[in-house]
């Protein structure tokens, strides 16, 4: 060549031959031309987003950061970078341009700066505990060919069984000292917080007298969910302010829960207390939840068991109450592990409860929570100091849509003065609350002497 700066197109080692043409001199060198000054270098690993926890409840979305960087000295050509979510696992997000398929999210890149780096974000959720860990993997699946110490392929790793090539850079991008470690490939971990699970049972004996539908009483009542048909139930729990209670939690509804009918519809809020099993006056952990016209008590979102994610495994008694009746808590310990949801059924005779009869039996032989504790403070009283019948009477006379101040005058809304939940609080006439307490009061077990101002005193220890 006559050119001075000579150009090749492939590595390897040369001759290279000068020649001196009016003298016919030459001088000849070998030289080996590497490509280690002209190739691109991509490394990945995967991490948690910023703030993210690597400990997760089940149903909550977990966001992870892939990072690419390019190590290299020319800009990188194109390549694929592909994330595979294991099973138990749903996507959510991706940004860059992640496209979802089947679990698999993958992202076509090029043109990446050398010393230049692009952070891909994708968000998941946990769908169900599976062993308590999840690892998800990331890999750059395919490249240009420049990239001499990576072999990209589709053996990207899912779950615990890792890819066929090795991970010496878990984590730490600037690990580049190794034949064998390729850099292409990066997991993250993350771990199920098991929280104990109650799947309760319950019934209010004031919806179940009056279930306002003709299959309401059957082998399977049915309480009424009037308060949810008028739209009264509050979206905040309203055990906050109560007296009665330890309770300092601020649960909260989306109202579309609220929009669920027949068996599943929700009749209002309970609070439920795990108690020390040898100190049950001793509270460990309180959750208001929403009670179904079955008698299911669910989560709130309208369906799953109730969650305790700071109870350790264990024995405790349960106990449930609602703001206008009696609560009733178990008399023998039930055992809560994070494997398995713990069924407690109030409804049944067979689980024996804590204290003289705690809970009333229906018709058809169900139990349900003692209606009339309007006062308060977990007591049913008819006649004497701090009878109920007030809170039913003042609802009523300072109501501010009774300008007569009518003592017959029915007010509709959420009162703790509308024994059986039917929205309305009435003092006098047909379906009149003080009649709850009244027969309940008089035909108590304990009532030997059938005295009007005897008090049905709650059973759960303070």
């Amino acid at each position: 060549s006559n050119q001075q700066n000579l150009t090749v197109n492939a590595v390897g080692t040369y001759t290279l031959t000068v020649t001196k043409n009016d003298t016919g001199c030459e001088a000849t060198d070998q030289i080996t031309i590497q490509a280690g000054n002209c190739e691109y270098d991509l490394a990945l690993i995967k991490v948690l987003a910023p703030d993210q926890s690597s400990s997760v409840q089940i149903g909550e979305t977990v966001n992870f950061i892939v990072k690419v960087t390019n190590q290299g000295q020319t800009n990188s050509g194109t390549f694929t970078v592909t994330d595979r979510l294991p099973s138990g696992m749903s996507f959510v997000s991706a940004d860059n341009g992640g496209t979802h398929n089947n679990n698999i999210v993958t992202w076509q890149l090029d043109n990446l700066a050398s010393g230049d780096f692009i952070e891909l974000a994708i968000s998941a959720t946990i769908d169900e505990l599976g062993t308590g860990k999840y690892v998800n993997w990331a890999e750059i699946s395919a490249d240009s060919g420049d990239d001499d110490d990576s072999t990209p392929d589709s053996n990207t790793g899912i779950g615990f069984v890792a890819p066929n090539d090795l991970v010496e850079n878990h984590n730490d991008m600037m690990l580049d000292n190794s034949l064998t470690d390729e850099d292409d490939n990066d997991f993250e971990e993350i771990f199920i917080d098991r929280t104990v699970n109650l799947l309760t049972r319950v019934y209010l004996q004031g919806p179940l007298l009056n279930p306002d539908d003709a299959g309401g009483m059957n082998d399977t009542p049915l309480m009424n969910d009037n308060l949810r048909e008028d739209n009264l139930i509050p979206e905040s729990n309203p055990y906050t302010t109560a007296t009665y209670v330890q309770h300092e939690g601020f649960e909260s509804v989306e109202s579309e829960v609220f929009n669920v009918t027949g068996a599943d519809a929700i009749v209002d809020w309970v609070l439920i207390e795990i108690r020390d099993y040898v100190n049950p006056a001793q509270i460990v952990a309180t959750r208001a939840a929403l009670l179904q016209r079955d008698g299911d008590v669910v989560d709130v979102d309208g369906t799953s068991p109730v969650t305790f994610g700071e109870v350790e495994e264990g024995y405790y008694q349960i106990a449930i109450r609602h703001r206008n009746h009696l609560g009733a808590m178990t008399q023998i310990p039930a055992y809560l592990a994070r494997e398995n949801s713990t069924p407690i059924d109030f409804t049944s005779p067979a689980t024996t409860t804590y204290g003289s009869f705690a809970q009333t039996e229906m018709s058809n032989s169900v139990m349900a929570l003692w209606a009339g504790a309007t006062g308060n403070d977990q007591n049913i009283i008819f006649q004497g100091n701090d009878n109920g019948l007030s809170e039913i009477f003042f609802s009523i006379l300072q109501d501010p849509n009774n300008t007569n101040t009518d003592i017959g005058y029915i007010s509709t809304g959420y009162y703790l003065g509308d024994t059986d939940l039917d929205c309305s609080a009435i003092y006098q006439g047909n379906q009149n609350d003080p009649n709850t307490l009244f027969f309940n009061v008089l035909s108590h077990p304990s009532n030997i002497n059938n005295l009007i101002n005897f008090t049905i005193e709650g059973t759960i220890p303070d």
